[in-house]
């Protein structure tokens, strides 16, 4: 596989935060392992462990000149995705951190095409 692309949005997320000389190992480790996991020719942020998902917001991840609504989903989706990734994967447990019923919640995850946890 020839890795391409990094998501536009992904390096200048990364670059609003300053990441300090010690925590350039586990940034160098989350972009290998993003390269591992990746099915396409481009990283995204999901692809990311959440040590650095953490440190970068979600709203300086989504590019210039993308509606709102698109936005505002890329956030949803990512909420989704950490919820069911704190949940291990058990839809119930994962709308419970959201506060959301579990129809919604799979609703969602239909809408937005998420993945089940393997």
């Amino acid at each position: 596989m020839s890795l391409e692309i990094i998501e536009r949005s992904l390096p200048r997320g990364l670059a609003k935060k300053q990441f300090p000389m010690k925590n350039v190992r586990e940034l160098e480790n989350g972009i290998e392992r993003a390269v591992v996991l990746c099915r396409g020719d481009a990283i995204s942020p999901d692809l990311l462990p959440d040590t650095i998902r953490q440190k970068i917001n979600p709203f300086m991840i989504a590019e210039e000149n993308v509606p709102f609504k698109d936005k505002v989903d890329r956030y949803r989706k990512l909420l989704i995705m950490d919820a069911l990734q704190k949940a291990n994967g058990v839809q119930k447990e994962a709308a419970g951190v959201l506060r959301i019923k579990p129809t919604t919640l799979n609703e969602m995850i239909k809408r937005y095409n998420i993945k089940a946890m393997a």
